[in-house]
Order: structure tokens, then C-alpha cells, then sequence
């Protein structure tokens, strides 16, 4: 993980940013025909190459490309599988954020009736260890930092 404080406190504000983006624009799918679930993948998607991973590739460097954001609110996560990219399809990330120094970040959401779902007010923050080891936690009680790829750990 990155032993930067100052690149984990910008991924911080960077994730915030990309929180409050989410919950401020989720009515407004609608507008934009956001109902197919392919679309509102990729609007997840590009939206996370713009907001976070574009930020912190200019702190880091040009080669620096983050997993997928997994936007498929099920057990199957998009860790690893770089065809799910927006800009630049098929190019394998080179980096990850953790929650925790522990779990690979896969989604922003929040808690209804104890289950997770991807929806506003996106206060909540899903990872994971493996397919099978999963945590759900507060956004504000999380600790993120960025480290290497999903196919670099597995």
C-alpha cells in the first residue's frame, strides 16, 4: 500500500468527490436512458476514470491505471477483467485502492434492510479479500490507500 500520507489524503478527498458526485447526479440517470444495466455500468465506469482514476494518475504517473469500478451489485466482482474499462479497454490496471490496507475496493453504496445496494446515499464502501471474504463498512470509518492490482496480489 502507499505509505504516502499525501497520496492517501488526496485519494480520500478524490473518493469524497466521487461520492458526492453519485448521490448529487443519481436522479438524473433517467434523463440519459440509464435504465439498461450495461449503460448504468458504464456510466459507473467512465465516471471513475474521470473522477478518480484520472486525478490520481497526474499525482502518480502515466502508466497508473486503477481496477474496474465493480458496479454489478452481485457476487460477481469485475477485479482483474480490464474489458470492462471505458477509456482504454482491454489495458490491464496496474493499481487497486484498499480499504483498510486489507480489502480491494469494489463500490460505493449503502445499507437498506442489512443488505448492501448501489444506490444514494452512497455512505457505505464494499471490498474484498477474495470471492468469498467481503466487507461492508461506513465510508467515513474506511482508511484508503492505493496499491497494486488485483492480478499483481492474486
Amino acid at each position: 500500500m502507499s505509505s504516502n500520507p499525501k497520496i492517501n489524503e488526496f485519494l480520500q478527498s478524490v473518493l469524497h468527490d466521487y461520492r458526492q458526485f453519485l448521490a448529487r447526479s443519481w436522479n438524473y440517470r433517467p434523463m440519459f436512458g440509464f435504465y439498461r444495466q450495461d449503460l448504468l455500468n458504464d456510466w459507473f465506469q467512465v465516471n471513475w476514470e474521470i473522477l478518480v482514476e484520472y486525478p490520481l494518475r497526474r499525482q502518480m504517473d502515466d502508466d497508473f491505471l486503477l481496477e474496474c469500478y465493480d458496479s454489478t451489485d452481485n457476487d460477481t466482482p469485475k477485479l482483474g477483467y480490464p474489458e470492462f474499462r471505458v477509456i482504454l479497454p482491454h489495458t490491464p490496471a496496474t493499481h487497486a485502492i484498499y480499504i483498510n490496507d486489507q480489502y480491494l475496493f469494489n463500490c460505493l453504496g449503502t445499507v437498506k434492510h442489512g443488505k448492501f445496494r448501489m444506490s444514494p446515499p452512497f455512505d457505505y464502501v464494499h471490498g474484498q479479500i477474495s470471492h468469498t471474504t467481503k466487507i461492508v463498512e461506513k465510508f467515513d470509518d474506511s482508511v484508503f490507500s492505493v496499491g497494486p492490482s488485483y492480478l499483481n496480489v492474486a
